[in-house]
């Protein structure tokens, strides 16, 4: 298996128009694609990234707010659907970023 990895992760994302590199969006969705990898466990995303942009507080308390993030480590995503997987990663990117709330 592939060692998870900052690079690995980014090199996964520059196959996709996923922003600036270092732009907040950016930033949340790799935190995010990691924890769909390592579990919904900041301490472990924080290994493998470090806390960037000091943004995985406000990502964890979002992310576990709406769901998103579930206390056992479950991450509850529809990321890897092939036609709708990009539009819900972007949304839980803008969710986790305070700009949108999900609902039932």
């Amino acid at each position: 298996m592939k060692k998870i990895t900052r690079k690995y992760i980014e090199d996964q994302l520059n196959t996709k128009d996923w922003g600036k590199k270092g732009s907040d969006e950016r930033e949340v969705a790799l935190i995010l694609l990691v924890s769909g990898i390592v579990g919904a466990f900041p301490e472990k995303v924080e290994e493998i990234l470090g806390d960037p942009k000091g943004m995985l507080k406000r990502v964890t308390d979002n992310a576990r707010k709406n769901g998103i993030w579930k206390k056992n480590g479950r991450v509850m995503c529809e990321w890897l659907d092939k036609k709708s997987g990009s539009v819900a990663l972007a949304c839980d990117v803008a969710v986790c970023l305070g700009w949108l709330k999900r609902t039932k």
